[in-house]
């Protein structure tokens, strides 16, 4: 590399480094039986160039000695921390609602127990919300990898296959609409004010923190990307959530499975937005757009079980936009013609 350079890039960080000062980061961990791993994890977030200022660690009822290994690494650093216990599980999405709850600085990272994070993920994550009022909410890119954390081909963003128009609603003030499509926002891999914490409340049924706080972010345009992998995001048998590479094999199988259980759970998402946009911040436009979501995920629910019955609807709807809009384009249209809907009666 050229010195001119190296010395563009010394002064770029000097300055960074500058602006962000000492803001104050907590490093939120959620754990749940998570010794294998727990202790790579931990030895990242305490070896990061901008350093945390405490980490919590709140613990859904380990049977392990998740809890004896997170006591013994953390003791042994010069860093502030807090562990919460509890008898009883209160699953992945309250246990970090309860977790961010609990902090006391104006910047949370949310983190996994079975992940690692890159050296300068705090640095980076912070650099696009400090000085940016309108920032909410900042999220990487992640590096996929196996159970021993060797790469797995591609990467968290790659694997989601985000197109050129969904990044421009992202990145041109139309942040809802791109995540009322779908999300692509992933709680590993986030920064967020403490603030965003508040504004959000609890998610609502069937609801995802990390889904939950990114779209709230995103009605007043708050969210921040930054496209460079800043964790190792392990895939393994044990993950509760995780991201499968789409493969054409994948792709068929997702798109020919019975898909009346995850329309419905589209379609409360919905439901449950709508009902709390507007305190939420969201402006008359943004509240009809949601209100059209619902009405398209209700008309998905009402398809015919019989796949040849579904084409003139699938048609009309596709030419109409619809698609394009407010789901996943040409994918959702593929799950609507082939998916069987045998469960409709749910509803």
């Amino acid at each position: 590399m050229p010195a001119s350079r190296l010395v563009a890039e010394r002064r770029q960080e000097d300055a960074r480094e500058q602006r962000l000062g000492d803001a104050p980061v907590t490093a939120v961990v959620c754990t749940h039986n998570g010794e294998q791993f727990l202790e790579q994890q931990l030895q990242s977030i305490l070896s990061q160039s901008h350093p945390v200022a405490e980490v919590i660690v709140s613990d859904d009822a380990s049977s392990d000695g998740t809890l004896e290994l997170a006591r013994r690494v953390l003791e042994a650093s010069d860093r502030a921390f807090r562990i919460y216990t509890r008898d009883e599980p209160l699953r992945v999405s309250a246990n970090f609602a309860f977790a961010l709850g609990e902090a006391r600085t104006e910047y949370l990272a949310t983190s996994d127990q079975d992940d690692v994070w890159h050296p300068k993920k705090v640095e980076h994550l912070l650099a696009a919300l400090v000085g940016d009022d309108q920032a909410l909410l900042a999220h990487s890119d992640a590096l996929l990898v196996d159970e021993d954390g060797e790469p797995i081909g591609g990467t968290l963003l790659e694997s989601l296959e985000i197109s050129d128009a969904e990044w421009r609603d992202y990145e041109n003030g139309r942040q809802l609409e791109a995540l009322t499509a779908r999300n692509f926002v992933t709680g590993a891999t986030m920064m967020l004010r403490a603030s965003l914490v508040f504004r959000a409340g609890n998610a609502p049924e069937p609801w995802i923190h990390d889904e939950w706080l990114a779209t709230t972010a995103a009605l007043v345009n708050g969210l921040r990307v930054v496209r460079e992998p800043l964790i190792d995001y392990r895939q393994h048998t044990g993950n509760q959530i995780g991201q499968t590479a789409p493969t054409l094999r994948v792709k068929i199988a997702q798109a020919t499975k019975d898909g009346s259980a995850d329309q419905l759970r589209r379609y409360r998402r919905a439901v449950a937005l709508l009902r709390r946009v507007s305190e939420l911040g969201g402006t008359p436009e943004q509240e009809a757009h949601v209100r059209r979501k619902v009405a398209h995920e209700r008309q998905r629910l009402e398809l015919p079980a019989l796949r040849i019955r579904r084409l003139p609807r699938v048609l009309r709807w596709t030419l109409r936009g619809r698609y394009a809009n407010y789901s996943r384009g040409s994918y959702d249209i593929a799950r609507d013609l082939f998916q069987s809907l045998r469960e409709r009666d749910e509803r």
